[in-house]
């Protein structure tokens, strides 16, 4: 999208230039609207600052809302292509794939995997997209995120172990678990 084509979007939608304008598009997966922000100018620290979510956090979370999955990935491909880096951590203090592996469908974390996130990066507290869908018994995602070369540690395989008493998620588990 040219800036003189996104101006021409904002301008129909009448839509400001303002960062706090970037969050309900993004959760509303206006990818459109998205891009034209992002096209004038609009970062997505500065909208971070007003609504303490992050861009692509927030991008995220729209799985929750049962959103088709072709529309779902359409404002992380626009964030993506703006230069947000999807493996940095937010202000929640997870990356992407860290929030679609515990809210999203699979086909969503295959799609983040697809675009480059690192499967192995951790939060503060020491999770990975992996053992946070261990956790919340996504067994669809952990087997995308296993396949991907995921793998758990043996400590976090013992206190996911103590937490996780479903069968099929215990033996995802300890396939994953790092030898």
């Amino acid at each position: 999208m040219t800036r003189a084509e996104a101006h021409a979007v904002l301008e129909r939608e009448r839509l400001a230039i303002d960062p706090s304008n970037l969050a309900s598009p993004i959760m509303q997966l206006k990818a459109e609207l998205v891009d034209a922000l992002l096209t004038v100018g609009v970062r997505p620290a500065e909208m971070s600052a007003i609504t303490r979510q992050d861009a692509v956090q927030m991008a995220v979370l729209t799985c929750t809302e049962g959103a088709r999955f072709d529309l779902g990935v359409s404002w992380l491909q626009v964030l993506k292509r703006h230069g947000l880096d999807m493996d940095a951590l937010g202000n929640a203090n997870y990356t992407a794939l860290m929030m679609g592996a515990q809210f999203c469908p699979p086909e969503t974390v295959s799609f983040l995997l697809a675009e480059g996130a690192d499967h192995g990066r951790q939060s503060a507290q020491s999770f990975t997209p992996l053992s946070l869908a261990l956790y919340t018994g996504g067994d669809d995602t952990a087997r995308v995120l296993i396949d991907a070369g995921a793998r758990v540690s043996t400590e976090a395989k013992q206190a996911i172990g103590e937490y996780q008493q479903v069968p099929g998620m215990r033996a995802l588990l300890e396939e994953a678990t790092l030898r």
